[in-house]
């Protein structure tokens, strides 16, 4: 996925997007928003969807559940540090892939295929933390 040659009537107009993107950047993180708290970790642990396959790592949801006060801790220590210093950790990037056949059509055909993505459960856990604090701005902008 290289980015392709830029014509050079569109170089300048380039320049300026990126210098425009990295101005918002900047600006984000000063952004600063109040650390998740015990509550906002074990309500998304405890809405953990059971019965799923584990992780990349060989975590299982059900795991994370069974932890206890110590985990929750623990991980409310990690994703608020993944908060304040607005980078996503390299260990949460892997993710399990499964093409699943949908019965119907061609076995041949790719068309009639779905992917199941299986991401860590502390990425999981991180997406629905962000996902709950940003609920109201993304319900109130989506149209019926």
């Amino acid at each position: 996925l290289e980015n392709r040659k830029i014509a050079s009537n569109l170089e300048e107009y380039q320049k300026d997007r990126e210098e425009l993107c990295e101005i918002r950047i900047k600006e984000a993180k000063k952004n600063i928003t109040p650390n998740w708290t015990k509550e906002n970790v074990k309500l998304v642990v405890k809405e953990l969807k059971k019965k799923k396959s584990r992780d990349p790592h060989g975590y299982s949801n059900e795991i994370i559940q069974a932890g206890g006060e110590d985990l929750q801790t623990a991980i409310l220590k990690l994703m608020n540090n993944i908060k304040m210093q607005q980078i996503f950790p390299q260990c949460l990037e892997p993710c399990n892939i499964t093409s699943l056949f949908k019965n119907k059509g061609s076995r041949r055909n790719l068309n009639f295929y779905r992917g199941i993505f299986r991401v860590s459960v502390f990425r999981n856990i991180l997406d629905r933390l962000i996902f709950n604090d940003e609920y109201k701005n993304i319900d109130k902008n989506t149209v019926d």
